[in-house]
């Protein structure tokens, strides 16, 4: 995902959405994966890190799964 330049001595806000998936059968998307695929990956959403980078380079790091 890319979005716009962060103020370097400031915040900014954005929201990341996911599709997981089509209920029905269609060219655009695969269907949702089952209902305990869907509970592994609801336990699991916020075990990760978000990176940001600019220019090829890590520039901040945050834990989803803590306040920081």
């Amino acid at each position: 995902m890319s979005i716009g330049e962060i103020p370097s001595k400031g915040t900014s806000k954005f929201t990341l959405s996911y599709t997981l998936g089509a209920k029905e059968k269609n060219n655009e998307l695969p269907l949702l994966p089952t209902e305990e695929k869907l509970k592994k990956l609801q336990a699991n959403a916020l075990k990760g890190t978000l990176i940001i980078s600019q220019d090829d380079k890590d520039i901040a790091k945050f834990r989803l799964d803590s306040s920081q």
